[in-house]
């Protein structure tokens, strides 16, 4: 009654906190009595799992009064004393030490503390910050004794130098908007041709931010794919469409070679004008639009069309060698070409990655400070990925009828298919990865024009 009669809800919760706790620790309490009455106690060192026997716990407590004169053995109520410790070493005590200030004071500020979040969260960065440098000396130590891999390990998610070329070679090849850059030359990595040390695509669209998206600012519907009860978001499908449901397990479609959504098509329908693909204004920001530039707007006020200015983005892709994978580095730029900062970048990134598995680095060729995405469980995504892409060839191969054929014929049909998999996966790889990669970027629209099964 009492709790029911608490008109703050807050209090009513914490309340049941506290009681459900006090429970708990009940419970725990009389089965920890019940475990000391019936059990021994322990005789035999067991320090490197930091537990003490009786005897050590004592041999410690006499080098603390040793050096903390404050702190001396206790005797207690020799009615209460445990029989496996000495009479007069039952416990430590140290007395009259002092408080100056409440806990509440420290927390609100009080103690040039103005707000105990913020401080919590520098600390968590700072620790973060320190964590980061430590792996990337060793990871910088390991790549400069370790040689590159040299022989394929495709299957477990990872390529070689000469894979991740082939796959960049098909990408930059059916993706125009993709290219390889040779970058500075004193930086080139010895493991890749010096004109193709990694891959860039330019001025790439981000037409919102993320919070836009998850809070359905822009009332549009992403395209989801449906699999083992599991959605995914279809990366690069938000639009102004109805929501619409696909069975991601259907057959793998051919290569399209189609322009990219990062470019303008100029073939074919320079002509067609669709004048319900203009955006309507009261959509968007008078912040976002361009109001008076006459580079952009005609003089005439009939044909003045809506000009939206949006972030674009600069994204590469280097080999990591030390986790074999690529590795996605981001460079934005604001509705005015202005280079982003760490803050506004983070606004683009899935908040399960920000500042996690998406962090601010130097670019290993640029130079210049970049947004990465660690590629340490890129390797195990692509493996799971990859498994699907194996299970639907053998889900199709089961269709062909192989009956006429014998046991070493269908051996070397298995090994051809085998290879063709292998060869078609690895020039490919760079699609999948891309494609999952838009989990963590998902309004970013770069370019990757290849439909495969997920």
């Amino acid at each position: 009654d009492g709790i029911n009669s608490q008109k703050d809800s807050v209090k009513v919760e914490e309340a049941r906190r506290k009681m459900f706790t006090t429970l708990q620790q009940s419970v725990h309490k009389a089965y920890v009595k019940t475990v000391e009455t019936i059990t021994p106690a322990l005789s035999s060192s067991k320090f490197q799992e930091g537990v003490l026997t009786p005897d050590e716990f004592v041999q410690a407590g006499d080098l603390l009064t040793y050096k903390c004169p404050t702190w001396s053995w206790e005797a207690g109520d020799s009615a209460k004393a445990a029989s496996y410790l000495p009479k007069d070493k039952q416990f430590l005590m140290t007395r009259n030490v002092p408080c100056y200030q409440r806990l509440k004071a420290l927390e609100d500020g009080i103690n040039s503390q103005k707000d105990s979040v913020k401080v919590e969260e520098a600390r968590r960065k700072m620790f973060t910050t320190l964590q980061q440098s430590v792996h990337k000396a060793y990871v910088k130590t390991v790549e400069t004794i370790t040689p590159a891999l040299s022989s394929s390990k495709f299957q477990e998610g990872v390529l070689t130098p000469d894979e991740f070329v082939q796959a960049g070679d098909l990408l930059t090849y059916k993706c125009p908007t993709w290219s390889w850059e040779a970058g500075d030359s004193a930086k080139a990595a010895s493991y890749l041709p010096k004109d193709k040390q990694f891959l860039m695509t330019r001025n790439v669209p981000c037409y919102q931010r993320l919070k836009a998206l998850e809070d359905g600012i822009n009332s549009q519907k992403a395209q989801v794919f449906q699999e083992d009860g599991e959605d995914w978001i279809a990366p690069g499908s938000y639009g102004p469409t109805d929501d619409k449901i696909i069975d991601a397990s259907g057959p793998s479609t051919d290569i399209k070679n189609t322009s990219s959504t990062t470019t303008t098509s100029t073939q074919g329908d320079d002509d067609d004008d669709d004048d319900g693909d203009i955006p309507d204004a009261e959509t968007f920001d008078q912040d976002n639009l361009v109001d008076e530039d006459s580079a952009t707007l005609s003089k005439k006020e009939e044909e003045v069309d809506n000009v939206l200015l949006t972030r674009t983005y600069d994204i590469s892709i280097t080999y990591d060698k030390y986790y074999q994978t690529p590795r996605v580095w981001l460079f934005g730029y604001d509705e005015k070409r202005q280079p982003l900062k760490p803050e506004q970048l983070f606004q683009d990134i899935s908040e399960d990655h920000a500042h996690k598995t998406v962090t601010i680095d130097s670019h290993p060729h640029l130079g210049i400070p970049c947004a990465y995405i660690h590629p340490c469980r890129h390797a195990s995504v692509m493996k799971k990925l990859i498994e699907r892409q194996r299970a639907a060839m053998e889900e199709r191969e089961k269709a062909t009828d192989t009956s006429s054929l014998s046991q070493k014929e269908k051996e070397t049909k298995q090994k051809e298919r085998e290879d063709k998999f292998h060869s078609e996966q690895v020039e490919r790889y760079m699609f999948l990865f891309l494609k999952f990669i838009a989990a963590v970027i998902p309004t970013i629209e770069y370019d990757y024009t290849m439909d495969m099964d997920m």
